[in-house]
């Protein structure tokens, strides 16, 4: 039974890779590591920001959606590839995150990965411009 749900994450993989032979187009992921208060020397770490080049695709939320607290005007997701344009693992997105999605920067207000029996398969984001 693993070798199907292989199958769907390699699908998965190829519908979202960049086109013409997927449905995607690039995504420049950038997060944020380091940072913070060092107590032994009184000063601070320095925030580094790693960037992963990535493929996803946008999607609009309905109407019906926008009647949620949680969703506003101008948002949208995004489907995130689970792996990188050169084919390594994509990490994982945070909350607050940002994408550079066709030349603009957009922030992650929320996110859900899609999986099939634990194997993962990428991530849903609620995207924000700003």
């Amino acid at each position: 039974m693993a070798g199907m749900h292989n199958r769907l994450r390699a699908m998965v993989i190829r519908q979202l890779a960049l086109q013409p032979k997927g449905k995607g187009v690039a995504v420049t992921f950038h997060q944020q590591s380091g940072g913070g208060y060092n107590p032994a020397t009184g000063g601070t770490y320095p925030i580094v920001v790693n960037d992963f080049v990535g493929s996803g695709i946008r999607v609009n939320y309905s109407e019906f959606a926008y009647k949620n607290n949680a969703v506003e005007y101008g948002d949208f997701q995004i489907y995130l590839s689970p792996v990188q344009a050169d084919g390594t693992e994509m990490p994982t997105p945070n909350i607050g995150d940002e994408f550079t999605f066709i030349d603009k920067k957009a922030r992650v207000v929320n996110f859900s990965p899609f999986n099939e029996n634990s194997i993962g398969c990428g991530w849903k984001l609620q995207v924000r411009y700003g």
